[in-house]
């Protein structure tokens, strides 16, 4: 009788446990999320975490290509996803993708979370990075205004500030050699590059219930980058 009774409590424990990794894997199911530049890199990696969190993912990139190759590998996450080609500049077929979403899958009116992707250099100003430091400020301002606006409506606003990101075009270009590797992982605090993953992560909480009360913060994932200043950044930019 001993046995049994350990026996239903380790059944009923096993199934707890399922019902919980299943409550936190698909944590997002009847959420829509939409990803402008989501064929690629870090935004390919928050789409595919979304995917696999049981969202419906839409996704928007400039070649029709990239869209497709996208396209392959959220449908391998067996979710509901959507791939649109265009550019973020063109306002009219931006409205005309929103659309199509919007008319398939519905709006949440309230509840919603604006996520940006944005850099370091938006307050660490660096040589030869002007470009950069003036456009990722804007995003920063940009968060921080609209999370004022629309908290009235309930609509949060945040922004993640990643730092060096393995498999990216940016480190490719910046990390193209052994020895600019080499500066850039001495660059970072802990020691090593961050991952697509590490940024998802981040995402997912930012966009989750868990963050509820976090709007108009900008969220360095950087591995310490962005404390170690401007200095260490453009050493390392310049290798």
């Amino acid at each position: 009788m001993l046995e049994v009774r350990r026996s239903c409590v380790k059944s009923s424990r096993d199934r707890s446990l399922r019902d919980r990794r299943r409550t936190v894997t698909k944590r997002f199911e009847h959420h829509n999320v939409f990803v402008a530049g989501g064929t690629s890199g870090i935004n390919l990696g928050i789409a595919v975490a979304f995917a696999n969190a049981g969202a419906r993912v839409a996704v928007l990139g400039r070649d029709e290509g990239r869209v497709a190759v996208a396209l392959e590998r959220l449908r391998a996450t067996g979710g509901d996803v959507q791939g649109h080609a265009g550019d973020v500049r063109d306002a009219p077929r931006i409205a005309e993708v929103l659309s199509q979403v919007r008319c398939e899958w519905g709006l949440r009116r309230s509840g919603a979370a604006l996520l940006s992707i944005t850099a370091a250099q938006s307050w660490l100003p660096m040589a030869a990075q002007a470009h950069v430091c003036a456009a990722k400020a804007g995003i920063d301002q940009l968060t921080r205004t609209l999370a004022l606006e629309w908290g009235p409506h309930g609509v949060r606003v945040n922004a993640i500030a990643p730092g060096p990101i393995e498999d990216t075009e940016g480190m490719r270009r910046m990390a193209h050699s052994e020895a600019s590797r080499a500066a850039w992982t001495r660059a970072v605090p802990l020691r090593r590059f961050g991952s697509t993953a590490d940024i998802a992560g981040a995402a997912l909480w930012l966009c989750s219930a868990e963050a509820g009360y976090v709007t108009g913060a900008v969220v360095p994932v950087d591995g310490g980058v962005a404390p170690a200043g401007a200095g260490v950044l453009t050493q390392a930019m310049t290798q």
